[in-house]
């Protein structure tokens, strides 16, 4: 089990350093992140996001900040 959770574990931080490479790639906008990952919708990446609650609202406060 120790291995599966580790496993888990690493998919789950390859997952964040893609979606943030795709939310830096795109200057934080949510429907181009959507598009650089090639996700069909952006509720693809929402639900994504849902696994990773720090990062979702990282992209959110960027946005509200204007970096977006």
């Amino acid at each position: 089990m120790d291995k599966l959770k580790a496993l888990r574990d690493k998919h789950l931080a390859e997952e964040e350093a893609l979606i943030r490479e795709a939310f830096e790639a795109t200057g934080w906008r949510f429907r181009e992140a959507a598009r650089w990952l090639g996700l069909a919708t952006p509720s693809s990446l929402q639900s994504a996001l849902r696994r990773h609650p720090e990062l979702k609202e990282e992209a959110s406060a960027r946005a509200r900040e204007g970096d977006a």
